[in-house]
């Protein structure tokens, strides 16, 4: 059998690197899973989904480009997301994700919930017994639409432009996961480049408490982007019966952040 998949696992590895936050994941998922609830699974194929609730709580941002007035900002967001992966040859996961994401920045002002996505693919490398060796790579987008700032005495600001702003993340995760029972830890590296973009420099905000028609304006609006390139993620996912897991994981350094999510194979 796996004179059949390595042709198929490193053609497949080349062709999804260039995706390479949110959640990393398990070093181990491809290999975890060997049984099914249905019978929809081939030997070499298998469907899993899953649902997640990813908590970025610190993310430094800074200018893209530096300045005598550049500044920082600590970005947080919450991620409500389905997981949809295809497992090929227990070595290959090829997954997307989608759900919702709700952004909180200094800069950003209230936004509601919007939607986000995610491309990605995880390729087990090398396996040892229990242990084994990966490496996860995504994409990740959303757009957030402002609709107005608090000011520091706590009126509200409304935005009259259209303004958004784009967030992007690539990430690039390695690391080993180890195989207990009915659980397995896992501990790797990141290394994470993401983007906070708005689709114009300028702001208009109405401010209903400066009277009844003062407008406040800016042109000098800016890319934002991480401050720290590099970190960790760990984690632990519980197994049942080869078939479900629940996953709980942490990461730091780039980004401060932990997430759970229960997957099941099909």
């Amino acid at each position: 059998m796996m004179q059949r998949c390595f042709p198929l696992l490193f053609s497949l590895f080349f062709v999804t690197s260039p995706l390479i936050g949110y959640m990393v994941g398990n070093f181990s998922d491809p290999k975890i899973y060997q049984e099914g609830i249905s019978c929809l699974s081939t030997k070499h194929v298998h469907f899993r989904a899953g649902y997640f609730a990813d908590y970025l709580y610190r993310l430094e941002l800074r200018d893209e480009f530096i300045t005598p007035d550049s500044d920082s900002t600590d970005l947080q967001m919450t991620t409500y997301a389905a997981l949809l992966n295809l497992n090929l040859c227990h070595r290959i996961d090829l997954y997307t994700i989608l759900g919702s994401t709700k952004m909180d920045e200094d800069e950003l002002g209230f936004v509601p919930r919007k939607f986000s996505w995610s491309l990605g693919a995880k390729t087990l490398l090398l396996q040892w017994g229990k242990f084994c060796f990966s490496i996860d790579g995504k994409y990740f987008q959303t757009k957030q639409k402002p609709c107005y700032y608090l000011l520091e005495d706590g009126e509200p600001a409304f935005v009259l432009n259209n303004l958004d702003f784009t967030y992007t993340e690539t990430q690039v995760a390695f690391g080993f996961g180890y195989r207990f029972s009915f659980f397995s830890t896992y501990l790797g590296a990141t290394y994470l480049d993401a983007k906070l973009e708005p689709n114009t420099r300028f702001i208009a905000l109405k401010i209903p408490a400066f009277g009844r028609d003062a407008i406040y304006s800016d042109d000098g609006l800016k890319n934002n982007v991480n401050q720290h390139q590099f970190g960790i993620v760990w984690g632990i996912s519980l197994i049942s019966s080869n078939t479900i897991s629940l996953n709980v994981e942490s990461r730091h350094i780039d980004q401060n952040d932990v997430n759970v999510y229960g997957v099941i194979r099909f």
